[in-house]
């Protein structure tokens, strides 16, 4: 009950990324990491099981008494539970993030009685192509890599309302979240949410 509790308060005080771009600086951030997209793009699009990562700041109040604690989350979202897994890096490692994944993955807590390696290993995720998402969205300062259900996208959110949208078709996708889609690449696309 107390972890729910904790999880509400955390969800609902989630800061928003104040992180702005516009096309042109998706485009410039995407053509200086071309290669590494690709790589992510195509590996994320082969595990089956997974369908998001999140990597987010949130706020909830330490107690009633005290300032505010800030956590860095990630949210692993996985086909078979579309709860996520909830990774909480308290504010001491925030500015050492590696410093905290040096550990063994198995010591990694989450939101459930599961630890991280746990749920690798059992939605068939290995640990390097989790470690290739967990950086890529960390050197970026990117929110969010993630499947779009019932379709073949997949989007690399910079921000909460904008990113990259990838079509492995041909032509502009129709992307109903997006009011604003833009060509960056051959099969790479800027959009934004913001109405």
């Amino acid at each position: 009950m107390i972890k729910k509790i904790y999880l509400l308060i955390s969800l609902l005080m989630t800061i928003s990324c104040s992180k702005k771009n516009s096309f042109e600086e998706s485009k410039k951030i995407y053509f200086e990491n071309k290669e590494n997209f690709s790589e992510v793009i195509n590996l994320f699009e082969s595990i089956k099981e997974i369908n998001s990562l999140r990597r987010y700041e949130s706020s909830f109040p330490d107690n009633i008494f005290t300032d505010k604690a800030h956590w860095l989350n990630y949210t692993l979202e996985v086909i078979s539970d579309r709860r996520g897994f909830i990774i909480f890096i308290d504010n001491s490692y925030k500015t050492k993030e590696p410093l905290y994944w040096g550990r063994e993955f198995s010591e990694v807590k989450t939101n459930s009685e599961l630890n991280l390696q746990d749920i690798l290993d059992s939605n068939n995720i290995s640990k390097e192509a989790f470690i290739k998402f967990k950086d890529f969205l960390s050197k970026n300062e990117f929110y969010l890599i993630s499947k779009v259900l019932e379709t073949n996208y997949l989007i690399i959110m910079i921000n909460q309302t904008s990113g990259f949208l990838y079509n492995p078709n041909e032509g502009i996708p129709k992307y109903i979240e997006a009011n604003i889609i833009q060509k960056i690449d051959e099969h790479v696309f800027y959009f934004n949410q913001t109405r």
